[in-house]
């Protein structure tokens, strides 16, 4: 059976990434978080368009695009992988490299 490849992007359509002047325009506290977000991959997107999270990851062997994929043994549940060469790395991994507040 074929290997099924996930998506190259948490947050699809680039134009959805929030920039860092209307991230701090943004009036959220938990309790309104939290309810917004049902489930971890929801809460990935939202992270992700907010630059909290990166949207997308290159292979660290290759260089080209990785694909989001389902991983159990994470404690995300997800993980970045290359089906080109097996590199896989964690969601996690390079989290936060662009907001500055």
């Amino acid at each position: 059976m074929p290997l099924v490849r996930g998506p190259e992007n948490i947050v699809p359509n680039f134009n959805d990434i929030l920039n860092i002047q209307a991230v701090q325009l943004e009036d959220w506290n938990l309790m309104r978080l939290i309810p917004a977000l049902p489930d971890i991959f929801t809460g990935m997107q939202w992270l992700a368009a907010r630059r909290l999270l990166k949207n997308s990851m290159d292979c660290g062997i290759c260089q080209n695009p990785c694909t989001l994929n389902r991983y159990a043994q994470g404690i995300d549940g997800f993980r970045w992988r290359c089906n080109d060469c097996n590199f896989a790395a964690s969601v996690r991994q390079g989290s936060l490299p662009y907001l500055r507040l």
